[in-house]
C-alpha cells in the first residue's frame, strides 16, 4: 500500500464518508477522533465486504511554517467490544420488555440498595414517579414498620451476599398497604463482589388475610374443644366419685389429650415436633432437676394424627411407670431415645426403657393402658409396637414408617 492514495488502497470506503472526513481535516486543520464507527471493509480479495467497528484519529501534519503537508491516521479494530455492547443493549431491552409486562414488581438495585431499575408495574402500583423512585426513594413505598424490621437482615445480606427473601407491605397508590413476598439474588463481578441485586415482589395480601382467618378459626376451634373437654372432665369427676382412682386416671388422660391439642394448635393442626411431644408427655412425672428422664433424639415433625396417638401412649407409659415401674422409686429412671432415617417415607424408631425400679414381671392381664399402646398406637402409626417386661424394667419399642419432615 506504500505510495498509494487512500482511495487507491481502500476503494471500498467510497460513499462511507471517510474520504470526506480526510478532506475536511486537511482543509480545516482540525483533528478528528472517531469512536466505534462502522466501516465496510474487504479484508481479503476473496471475501465479501463485512461490517467492522473502529476507533481512529485523523491528525493534521504541519511543516515548520505551519502548513499542512499530510494527515497522520491511527486506528484499531474494536468490533468485538462493539458487538458485546450491542448484545448487552439488546439483552437489557429484552429484560425491560419482559419486566414491564410482568404483573409482579420487578426491580434492580445497587449493592447499597439504590434504585437502578423498576418496571412499569412498580410505577402503576405505588403511584411513584421516576424521580420519586430514584436513589433510595423506592423504599418510601414500604411500610415503616417493615422497613425497620428487615433492615438488620438486609445489612446481613449485603455483607454475606446471601439470597434476600422475606415479606413486607408496600403502599398501593390508593394508600392501602398490602403484603408482598419478595426475593432478590445478588449479581457478582468477576472478582466475586456483589455489584447489584435483581429482585421481584409478588402481592400475597389475600393469602395473608386467609391465613389470619384460618388462625382465628383454629384458635376458636381449640377454645371450643377445650371447653368440651372441661365439661367431659366435670362429668367424669361426678361419675367416678365412688372410684377415686378411676376418676383421676380418666382426668389425667383428658389433660394429656388437651395438652397435645395445645401443641398442635400452635402449628395450625398440621404437625408437631417430636421432642416437644415427649417433653409435654413426661412433664407431670419429672423431678425438679429433671434427672428422672434421659431424652435424646433428632428434631422431627409428625402429622397431627400420629402426634396425638404418640402423646397418649407416652402418657400411659408415664402413668404406669409412676404407679408400678421405675418412677415409683426415687432411684428409677426412664430413657427415651429415638432415631429417624429420612427418605420418601421416613422410618422412626423410638424406645422407652425403664431402669432402677422394682423387679418387673409380665402381667397376667392387659389393662386399658397396655391395649392403648400396643393396639391403638400401632394402628395409628401403621407400624409395630412392642412391650417387653424385662426384669430390670419395662421396655417399649415403637417402629413406624411416617411421612415426616426434618426441622
Amino acid at each position: 500500500m506504500l505510495g498509494r492514495t487512500i482511495r487507491e488502497a481502500l476503494p471500498e470506503l467510497a460513499g462511507q464518508g471517510f474520504y470526506e472526513l480526510l478532506d475536511e481535516v486537511y482543509a480545516s486543520g482540525k483533528p478528528f477522533i472517531g469512536r466505534q464507527m462502522q466501516v465496510m471493509l474487504q479484508r481479503r480479495s476473496d471475501i465479501a465486504l463485512e461490517a467492522r467497528y473502529v476507533d481512529f484519529v485523523y491528525q493534521p501534519i504541519r511543516d515548520s511554517d505551519g502548513e499542512i503537508t499530510g494527515i497522520f491516521v491511527e486506528g484499531h479494530d474494536v468490533t468485538d467490544q462493539k458487538l458485546t455492547e450491542l448484545a448487552l443493549r439488546d439483552s437489557e431491552a429484552e429484560f425491560r420488555g419482559i419486566a414491564d409486562i410482568t404483573p409482579a414488581l420487578v426491580w434492580v438495585c445497587s449493592e447499597s440498595g439504590e434504585n437502578i431499575f423498576v418496571n412499569e408495574r412498580w410505577y402503576e402500583y405505588t403511584g411513584q414517579s421516576f424521580g420519586e423512585a430514584s436513589g433510595l426513594g423506592w423504599a418510601k413505598a414500604m411500610h415503616p414498620e417493615d422497613a425497620e424490621r428487615i433492615m438488620p437482615y438486609w445489612l446481613r445480606c449485603q455483607e454475606t451476599g446471601e439470597r434476600y427473601v422475606g415479606e413486607v407491605r408496600y403502599r398501593r397508590r390508593d394508600g392501602e398497604y398490602r403484603w408482598h413476598a419478595f426475593e432478590a439474588l445478588p449479581h457478582r463481578s468477576e472478582n466475586g463482589t456483589v455489584e447489584k441485586w435483581f429482585g421481584v415482589s409478588v402481592d400475597i395480601h389475600e393469602r395473608k388475610r386467609w391465613e389470619e382467618h384460618q388462625r382465628l378459626l383454629i384458635h376458636e376451634l381449640n377454645h371450643r374443644v377445650k371447653n368440651t373437654l372441661a365439661i367431659v372432665q366435670a362429668i367424669a369427676r361426678q361419675s367416678y366419685r365412688p372410684s377415686r382412682d378411676g376418676g383421676q386416671a380418666l382426668e389425667a388422660r383428658l389433660l394429656a389429650l388437651a395438652s397435645a391439642h395445645n401443641l398442635l394448635t400452635s402449628e395450625n393442626w398440621e404437625k408437631a415436633e417430636l421432642s416437644q411431644i415427649v417433653e409435654q408427655a413426661v412433664a407431670p412425672f419429672r423431678r425438679g432437676d429433671g434427672s428422672r428422664f434421659d431424652v435424646e433424639g433428632p428434631q422431627i415433625h409428625l402429622d397431627a394424627k400420629m402426634a396425638l396417638a404418640l402423646a397418649m401412649a407416652l402418657h400411659e407409659l408415664g402413668t404406669n411407670a409412676a404407679n408400678y415401674g421405675a418412677l415409683s422409686l426415687p432411684s428409677g429412671r426412664v430413657m427415651i431415645h429415638w432415631a429417624i432415617t429420612f427418605g420418601e417415607m421416613s422410618c422412626l424408631a423410638l424406645s422407652w426403657q425403664e431402669q432402677g425400679g422394682p423387679p418387673v414381671t409380665s402381667p397376667t392381664r392387659k389393662g386399658f393402658g397396655s391395649r392403648l399402646i400396643t393396639r391403638s398406637l400401632a394402628a395409628e402409626l401403621g407400624g409395630e409396637v412392642r412391650l417387653d417386661f424385662e426384669p430390670t424394667g419395662l421396655v417399649c419399642t415403637i417402629s413406624a414408617r411416617v411421612p415426616a419432615l426434618r426441622s
